[in-house]
């Protein structure tokens, strides 16, 4: 990522365009951060299943417990 980073800021030419591309860069980062920070990606072995299935659940706290939601809406709030 950095190495990219870079590759945007040596072709930029101007301190102008540099300050432009280094938002840009801190705002997909935090953006990813959110995102990373938001959102799990989980390996779950229900139903018999040993494969095992990916989701990605998104974590939730209530009443002071905090818990995993799958985020296709199909099973409710079972991540408990």
């Amino acid at each position: 990522m950095i190495r990219r980073f870079e590759e945007l800021l040596n072709g930029s030419g101007s301190k102008e365009k540099e300050a432009d591309v280094s938002w840009r860069f801190i705002q997909c980062l935090l953006g990813c951060r959110f995102l990373f920070d938001k959102y799990i990606v989980k390996r779950d072995y229900e139903r018999d299943s040993n494969d095992g299935e990916w989701s990605v659940k998104e974590l939730k706290q209530s009443d002071g417990t905090a818990y995993y939601v799958n985020t296709d809406g199909e099973d409710g709030e079972n991540g408990r």
